[in-house]
Parts: C-alpha cells; sequence; structure tokens
C-alpha cells in the first residue's frame, strides 16, 4: 500500500508537469520577470500585489495549486528581485495548508475488509498492513507541494555564487533565514514545514561543492544562533520572551542538536551546549543575562548578530 501511495503522488506530480509543461503558464512568469525588472517602481508592486492575490485557496484541487505555485516559483527564479516577498507569500499559504492537517495519535485503520486471500501471508505482516497509514488527500497534496518547494530550494542553494561573493553574504541564505523566522517558527503545528531548515541543513553533506557545503554550513550556525537568542537572549527592555516562544524555541533547538547526522559539527555542538550552561551559571551570579551572551557564544555565525544587539542596547 505505502508503495502503491507513493506511485499515486508520483503519477500525479508527472501528470502536472506535463499539463504544466503544455501551457504558457512558463512563458508568462518570463515575461512578468521582465516587466517586473524594467519598471520596478510601477509594474514591480503591481504584480506582485496581483500574483499573491490570486494565490488559490487550500481546499482547491491540488493540481490547480501545483501549477499556480509552480508558476509563481518560475516567476521567482526569472526575477531575483520580487523573490522575497513572492517566497514569503507562498510559504505563508503552504503553511496554511499544512496546519490544517490532523496529525492522528493513532495510526488508521483501512477501511476495505481484507479478503480471505490476503490473509494467506506471515501474521507479522498482516498485523503491519492492519495498522498501515494511508495519506489522504490533504497531505498527499502538502507533499507534492512541499516537494516542489524543496526541488526550488535546492536549486537556488545550488547556483554558484557571484564574484568576490562569500557564503556568508548569500542573500538567498538570509531569505530562508527570514522566511523560517517570520513564517514557519511562529507556528506550532507544523507538519511538513517544519523539516524546511532540516532539509537545508543536511543538503550540504550530499554534495561535494564547496560552495553549496559552505552556504548549508552558514545557514546552520545562523539557524542555531537565532534559537538560542529566542531561548536565552533579554530584550532590550531586559525580559525574555515569552514562555511559549522560548518553550519551543528550546524544543527545536533539542530536536537539533539530539539528531544523530553529521549537518551539525561537533564543534558547533559544542560551542552551543558550552554556551547554554554558561547562560545557567551566569544566571545564578547575576541577575544580568546579557553579559553571558556577549562573551561566551563565538560561533561564526552569531558574532555579527551579537554586536548588533549590544550595538541597539548602548
Amino acid at each position: 500500500m505505502i508503495e502503491l501511495s507513493r506511485a499515486f503522488s508520483t503519477s500525479l506530480k508527472d501528470h502536472t508537469e506535463k499539463k504544466y509543461s503544455m501551457t504558457a503558464l512558463k512563458r508568462v512568469a518570463q515575461l512578468l520577470a521582465k516587466l517586473s525588472e524594467l519598471y520596478p517602481s510601477v509594474a514591480s508592486p503591481l504584480i506582485h500585489t496581483l500574483l499573491l492575490d490570486k494565490l488559490p485557496h487550500k481546499n482547491t484541487a491540488v493540481d490547480s495549486q501545483y501549477l499556480y505555485y509552480r508558476f509563481l516559483l518560475d516567476f521567482c527564479k526569472a526575477s531575483q528581485l520580487s523573490e522575497e516577498r513572492i517566497l514569503e507569500g507562498v510559504v505563508e499559504r503552504l503553511c496554511q495548508i499544512d496546519v490544517d492537517i490532523k496529525a492522528t495519535k493513532t495510526p488508521r485503520r483501512r477501511c476495505n475488509h481484507f479478503s480471505s486471500l490476503s490473509k494467506i501471508q506471515p501474521m507479522t505482516q498482516y498485523l503491519k498492513e492492519l495498522h498501515l497509514k494511508v495519506p489522504n488527500e490533504k497531505e498527499v497534496k502538502m507533499g507534492l507541494l512541499f516537494d516542489m518547494l524543496m526541488t526550488y530550494v535546492k536549486e537556488r542553494l545550488s547556483a554558484p555564487l557571484k564574484e568576490n561573493e562569500k557564503a556568508a553574504d548569500d542573500q538567498f541564505i538570509e531569505l530562508l533565514l527570514k522566511v523560517l523566522e517570520t513564517k514557519i517558527f511562529p507556528i506550532h503545528k507544523l507538519n511538513f514545514m517544519q523539516y524546511l531548515p532540516i532539509f537545508v541543513m543536511g543538503f550540504g553533506k550530499l554534495n561535494d561543492e564547496p560552495n553549496i557545503q559552505a552556504k548549508c554550513k552558514v545557514f546552520t550556525e545562523k539557524l542555531l544562533s537565532f534559537l538560542i537568542f529566542k531561548a536565552f537572549k533579554p530584550t532590550v527592555n531586559q525580559q525574555l520572551e515569552p514562555l511559549g516562544v522560548r518553550m519551543h524555541a528550546i524544543n527545536f533547538l533539542a530536536s537539533l542538536l539530539a539528531k544523530e547526522n553529521d549537518a551539525i559539527k561537533p564543534q558547533t555542538i559544542l560551542k552551543c551546549l558550552q554556551f547554554i550552561l554558561k547562560f545557567f551559571e551566569t544566571s545564578l551570579e547575576t541577575p544580568s543575562l546579557e553579559r553571558g551572551l556577549s562573551e561566551n557564544f563565538t560561533t561564526e555565525a552569531s558574532e555579527n548578530e551579537a554586536a548588533t544587539n549590544n550595538a541597539h542596547l548602548s
């Protein structure tokens, strides 16, 4: 049944991709991108508003949604100036679709009854089939849209750096972090979209290209810095973030550090753990938590953010 479900998703994706190639949507996306770049002050805001207003409803048929989101991502690919606003709109709508999927605590039973022939198999396999979870329509739709978004992210991460540009200055990495901070992190009940940062972190390990590895390393360090600051750093008024935000950041951080993979280097994990331990020591010694932050966490990605926040405080 799992293979059948995957085959259905694959055939649906192939069907919509073939349908997309037979339409003029890709050429329309390139035309709109060209107009947006030629007239950035007039055409660009109008095009952005029009495209985002036409985002399909979450209950729209999956093939129609796939075609439109594919069209938007092609528009982003052709117009880098429009990428930030369009990608934020796409991720926000995908998060709304994702939240609508209700996670079941216990696997659902198959609705159809097994025939007598299907019971002629090992008991372990039969019991496994009884508790097999068949993806529903919403899960299949979200899986296809999420896979399409991951393909776009993979293509953008694989793009070569500009001349004299460092991985730490890559604009797409900054855009991904902004999308994570504003669109994904505040929502606690995500099923698919919560894996976006994990995908980016692990993508560098699957490639031998130094540029891709450097980009993913920068993303990983900045993501960990963001979570640590959310969990432990006081605000300008010397107040911590709300308890729900801190708990969400701590859970996210703990799941990343405890995950058994090579996406996070041991040195980075040790620095994170040292900072967390130092935080508790500092909180017991002095009521001011700012000194512990600025002195003890020194990953490459967090140095600039700590300097910026200290400047604001002064």
